[in-house]
């Protein structure tokens, strides 16, 4: 027998490859004229920032820049601080990717460290990597219906969200900002962070418009030896191309800084107060559209044995989509350093972790935080903790487990010195698309097993049901149609309700 079926395809996002390219990168500062002796070194870090990447044939590349940032004491026990860059270019080799793939690119300082050879030089070691995570769409096909006579079928219907396709983008924005008259003009910048924020969405054609703003701080040395914090908001409206999106998609967005450079130039009077503020964002988009199906899940022929292959599909189901903020309560010990005035604190990294085997929704962490103060003795310090946060909300996995890749970002520090430690708190952003995720034993292949014939039926069987039975399985073990033992036996339901004899007709 020529079986005929129709198909549906399911598809799901996967991390096709994975693969990280290391670049050292070693710089000897020799600090200029204006800048003063080095009596300690407060802190060394290297910021790597992409400006630009992308695929050509097989190979992925990604170029940008790896700022070195010293921070030191200097005359008078003054801050001061110093920048170099050092280009950044890496690589990898990755063939035979699917036209569909999408490639994700950042990277990472893994360690920085450096001594001073005599109070104007300075030696840095360290190194940074760059990740190459490859996206596609993971292609499960199910089937649904055949037209072939005498094979019946069992079906599940289930609602679910389609991976449609994701896009990784890089943009520049450039705006001049002008330090306020009532601040200190600018001698080195100590940190510049920029926060971005989508506030609305809207997919059509293939696009993805993103609005929004980037809250930039920048941290940094006055002239007059203080440190002093500028803030500025930069206007976002961009777009993201993903194959296939649509007004009905459902768009998981999130934004990320992958640069920011802010060369500090002397106004007419001298003072460094004015710089074209320069920004590289990366947007991530990944698209979902919503999609009914009605997997088969069981099947049988009146006529023939069959060999069925079966597979999992895959289905999400839309649990939320979350931007909340909230507040983690920070202590931190200084005792080993008593701090007597907080001059400066800021967030350098974040960690995530989201359990989904759990059975309610939680995600925890640490924040990275860089304390910049002066000690008892009025000599600054700067101090690295970690703040434990753990953000949960009422919610429960009902059939399945929950399927969530957070996405968080600092909006603000509000430390004061209390005691021997420092305390309060940090804002916090959570964004990202919460599924909850269920997994579908249905058929994915279907065909005659010639090799297994039926064997001759009689015309009618007698057989002994027990109550429950379903008559899907009675009429499949006989291969008759459920129809024709409901009429015969003259059953409405799809279950026997209590025990009893049957009898079986040939179909």
């Amino acid at each position: 027998m020529d079986i005929q079926v129709e198909k549906q395809t399911l598809g799901s996002c996967c991390v096709l490859r994975e693969a990280k390219a290391e670049q050292p990168v070693d710089c000897d500062i020799t600090l200029p004229d204006y800048c003063g002796d080095v009596k300690s070194i407060l802190n060394c870090s290297i910021e790597p920032y992409l400006t630009s990447g992308g695929a050509s044939g097989s190979r992925i590349s990604a170029q940008g820049n790896a700022v070195v940032r010293l921070v030191y004491v200097g005359e008078n026990d003054n801050v001061v601080c110093f920048e170099q860059t050092v280009p950044l270019s890496k690589s990898v080799e990755m063939s035979g990717l699917p036209q569909d793939a999408a490639c994700r690119i950042s990277a990472k300082t893994d360690y920085v460290n450096c001594r001073a050879v005599n109070p104007r030089r300075v030696d840095v070691h360290g190194c940074v990597t760059v990740w190459f995570t490859v996206f596609s769409k993971e292609k499960t096909e199910v089937l649904t219906d055949s037209p072939t006579d005498g094979l019946f079928l069992k079906r599940d219907g289930f609602q679910t969200y389609d991976f449609t396709g994701c896009s990784f983008k890089l943009f520049e924005m450039s705006e001049p900002i002008t330090v306020p008259s009532n601040q200190p003009a600018v001698r080195g910048v100590i940190h510049a962070q920029a926060v971005p924020s989508v506030k609305d969405t809207k997919a059509v054609n293939g696009k993805v418009l993103l609005r929004g703003d980037v809250r930039v701080t920048i941290g940094y040395c006055g002239e007059d030896g203080t440190i002093a914090t500028m803030n500025h908001v930069l206007p976002l409206n961009q777009i993201a191309e993903v194959e296939g999106v649509s007004d009905k998609s459902l768009c998981d967005v999130r934004l990320s800084v992958t640069s920011i450079d802010a060369p500090f130039k002397a106004d007419a009077n001298g003072e460094l107060r004015q710089a074209e503020l320069a920004l590289t964002l990366r947007a991530d988009v990944f698209a979902y559209d919503p999609l009914s199906v009605n997997a088969a899940t069981d099947a049988y022929s009146v006529s023939e044995s069959l060999e069925i292959s079966r597979t999992r599909a895959k289905a999400l189901a839309l649990c939320e989509k979350l931007d909340e903020a909230f507040a983690v309560s920070c202590s931190l010990d200084f005792s080993d350093a008593p701090a007597a005035e907080l001059l400066d604190v800021w967030c350098d990294g974040v960690t995530s972790l989201f359990d989904e085997a759990g059975p309610a929704f939680a995600v925890c962490g640490t924040l990275s935080l860089c304390v910049l103060y002066r000690d008892g003795e009025g000599k600054p310090q700067l101090a690295h903790r970690g703040c434990d946060y753990r953000f949960q909300k009422e919610l429960t996995a009902k059939n399945g487990c929950f399927v969530f890749d957070p996405w968080l970002c600092v909006n603000g520090c509000d430390l004061s010195v209390s005691g021997s430690g420092v305390q309060g708190r940090v804002q916090v952003n959570l964004v990202g698309v919460l599924f909850e995720k269920t997994e579908h034993d249905v058929i994915g292949e279907l065909r005659a097993d010639e090799a297994h014939p039926i064997a001759a039926k009689a015309a009618l069987t007698v057989y002994y049901g027990s109550g429950g039975e379903e008559i899907w399985e009675i009429a499949k073990r006989y291969h008759t149609s459920c129809e024709a033992v409901k009429q015969r036996n003259r059953l409405s339901g799809e279950r026997i309700e209590s025990d009893g004899i049957l009898i079986i007709p040939r179909n």
